[in-house]
């Protein structure tokens, strides 16, 4: 594998994108949390990972080898203690058109349901 230039990353099936880029494509993308403020209800995950404890870019893989277990429209929920998680999550649900259905952060813990695509 060539070296990636700074400020790009690499998840293996997706295209290296510099973080500027990424984040200014989360900010305009149509793939920003589904969540309603004032809907209390989580959906119901058919798998759970609980990524806790576990340093960037660790929750993400997690995710996506989660994702990779389910079928279409099946629902993940990723656990995660790192704050890079805020960010990588959406990003690349985003770039990889899973849904993002909703994000709760309470006490340090973020919580992600993702829809696969």
């Amino acid at each position: 594998m060539q070296a990636l230039p700074a400020g790009s990353f690499y998840l293996p099936g997706l295209t290296e994108q510099p973080l500027q880029e990424r984040d200014d494509a989360l900010m305009n993308s149509q793939s920003q949390p589904h969540a309603d403020a004032n809907n209390t209800a989580e959906p119901t995950p058919d798998l759970v990972i609980d990524a806790s404890g576990l340093a960037c870019p660790m929750p993400l893989l997690k995710a996506k080898q989660g994702l990779n277990r389910l079928e279409s429209g099946q629902i993940l929920e990723v656990r995660a203690t790192d704050p890079g998680a805020e960010r990588d999550i959406p990003a690349f649900c985003s770039i990889s058109g899973h849904k993002l259905l909703q994000v709760r952060a309470a006490n340090a813990l973020f919580s992600y349901w993702l829809q696969k695509r």
